[in-house]
């Protein structure tokens, strides 16, 4: 479980990154938003991707395993 956990920190660290190169947010709001899912609890960071992928939980998971790999 905790490689899975560590797979969903980099998956939305990564989306914070792209939004930093795509010039959604600046590199401070980036660094605050990383800081902050560094933080994240299992049950957060679970909420936050189900509403990130907007799919329900299992295709949620399909998607973060294909951008990180498995």
């Amino acid at each position: 479980m905790a490689r899975r956990i560590d797979r969903w920190r980099i998956y939305l660290c990564s989306m914070a990154m792209d939004a930093r190169e795509l010039g959604f947010i600046d590199k401070t709001r980036m660094k605050r938003i990383i800081e902050r899912i560094n933080d994240m609890t299992v049950p957060e960071m679970i909420r936050v991707l189900e509403a990130v992928d907007g799919d329900g939980p299992a295709a949620a998971e399909d998607r973060r395993e294909a951008a990180v790999g498995v």
